[in-house]
């Protein structure tokens, strides 16, 4: 393999001020400059509004570009393809090139966000606005914490690296204990909640692109719910929700949007996004989003040589979405087909090769993988209103890749007030998910719900936005284990069911390669303690 890219590597390479390079002139408009020093870099607001440019997008490229999609969503069982590998069979291999690729994305993403808080408090200038500043530090904040919430709950125990330069002459570090990396993390959005600015998300998307104090708080009430800490994550989502910052689309506020309207490029950074990234066209193959061609069902959704490398799994197509008649009246989630796609649907919005409104059911070519359908959840085909303009040198888009959306705290909010019981009859949680569910058309709960179904509602919310995998992994071990194993996780004409599901199958190895060069990685974690 040429240019691999270690651990070490990352730690020296982000530590030196290149943070400039911006993802997107269109929602950040801004003028690049020919060369930066420490002492220039922050001497103006505008530069120090830059100096977090890259943490909304190419950092995270190597991530979300490969890694994310089979070891959530094809371990999850969501997605599927011809060949199961090893995520598919939860058979795991620390010499897989998706755990290096994860890896290394996402620590580069911790030392970017290293750099900002490291220099910018050093090196700004005496004009620059002290709430300009205080904004870039809480973005480096808040995306530093993301970035160890997926790296804990991927590998489990991982180095905290708070200072880059202090790696340089010693890389070879243990691994800090889950509890030290779950206490950093929460810092970090609570220091985060104090600097960010405070906002209402307004129709007026261009202003909606950074992240919010709001924005803040949501992640750090879900953090706090995979700790258990369940009053504590209901007061934030409560909270975020009083606050008005965020609407669903679709919901009682805005009735004339729908879930549908969250996915396309021109509704990026509408009013129910708590945080994405900000992918861009023209930018380089690492700055925009080619989910459009890894999941149309169909050559004629995309440009690209290739189409459908990942397909609904036949299991999420059967158990995931709420078809039912009650009194004469038939209720059909409406997230279904703008989930995923079968023989039938249709989508004015969707342009073809032949031209819009895409049908399903006169495609010839339509259906991935063997599963009979194609995903919808950000596929938005060719170019157009809808989907903008497609890169014409690498086939990607501009829409957004969500982090994480306001319908997520109403269900955050559900699980809290649950506190891990079977069920609940508490009315302010049967409010939370019914907010959900009557957005995507189903009736709701009237007495109580239980634990398995607000798991279910979850993936049928958040399918193919990564999050199914992690449910999973947090839930009851028998529970997750038997839900695993009734998956059908192969194709109509191969199916394909997990022979066994151990502890293992639940964290994935520290890639191996990481490992060779700082064997304290296998080492007992150790308390982290904050400079």
């Amino acid at each position: 393999m040429k240019n691999k890219i270690t651990y070490k590597n990352i730690l020296q390479l982000f530590a030196v001020l290149f943070l400039f390079a911006s993802c997107s002139d269109d929602y950040l408009d801004v003028k690049q400059e020919d060369s930066y020093t420490l002492e220039t870099a922050y001497q103006n607001d505008k530069l120090v509004e830059n100096s977090t440019n890259s943490l909304y997008c190419g950092s995270w490229f190597d991530f979300y570009n490969g890694p994310y999609h089979v070891m959530l969503e094809v371990s999850s069982g969501n997605m599927t393809g011809f060949d199961p590998g090893s995520f598919g069979s939860l058979v795991h291999r620390s010499t897989d090139s998706n755990l290096l690729n994860a890896w290394k994305s996402l620590y580069s993403v911790v030392a970017q966000s290293n750099a900002v808080l490291i220099n910018l408090p050093k090196y700004v200038g005496p004009n620059v606005t002290e709430s300009v500043t205080n904004n870039a530090l809480g973005e480096a904040h808040f995306m530093r914490a993301l970035a160890y919430f997926y790296l804990v709950r991927l590998y489990g125990p991982v180095p905290i690296v708070e200072n880059s330069y202090d790696f340089f002459d010693n890389y070879n570090v243990p691994p800090n204990t889950t509890a030290s990396i779950y206490t950093f993390i929460e810092n970090d959005l609570i220091q985060a909640s104090k600097l960010l600015k405070t906002k209402v998300r307004t129709s007026n998307y261009a202003d909606n692109a950074r992240v919010s104090s709001g924005s803040a708080k949501a992640m750090l009430a879900k953090v706090y719910l995979y700790q258990n800490k369940f009053t504590l994550s209901k007061t934030l989502a409560m909270e975020v929700i009083n606050s008005g910052e965020f609407k669903l689309l679709g919901g009682s506020e805005l009735r004339n949007k729908s879930f549908g309207d969250l996915y396309s490029t021109a509704n990026n950074n509408n009013e129910e996004t708590i945080a994405a990234i900000q992918w861009v066209t023209g930018g380089g193959y690492s700055a925009a989003n080619y989910s459009n061609t890894v999941y149309a069902g169909s050559s004629s959704l995309t440009a690209a040589t290739y189409n459908g490398v990942y397909a609904p799994s036949q299991d999420l197509m059967k158990t995931a979405y709420e078809i039912y008649e009650l009194n004469g009246v038939t209720y059909e989630d409406l997230r279904r087909k703008e989930t995923y796609m079968i023989k039938g649907d249709k989508y004015e919005y969707l342009q073809s090769k032949q031209g819009a409104s895409y049908d399903t059911s006169i495609d010839e070519n339509f259906g991935a993988q063997n599963s009979g359908a194609g995903i919808k959840k950000y596929v938005v085909g060719r170019s157009s209103k809808y989907a903008g303009d497609e890169d014409p040198d690498n086939h990607g888009y501009a829409n957004n890749t969500y982090l994480m959306r306001y319908s997520e705290v109403y269900l955050i909010l559900a699980e809290a007030i649950l506190a891990g019981n079977t069920s609940t009859s508490d009315p302010d949680a049967i409010d939370a998910i019914n907010v959900v569910r009557r957005r995507a058309g189903l009736l709701g709960y009237t007495t109580k719900f239980t634990d398995l179904q607000l798991l279910k509602e979850r993936r049928a919310e958040l399918a193919f936005e990564g999050e199914f995998w992690f449910d999973l992994c947090r839930i009851d071990r028998s529970t997750a284990v038997d839900i695993i194993l009734s998956q059908n996780r192969g194709t109509i004409v191969n199916p394909y069911y997990v022979a066994s599901v151990s502890s293992s199958s639940f964290i994935f190895p520290i890639p191996a390669f990481e490992v060779q060069k700082n064997p304290h990685l296998n080492d007992t974690p150790v308390t982290y303690t904050n400079k």
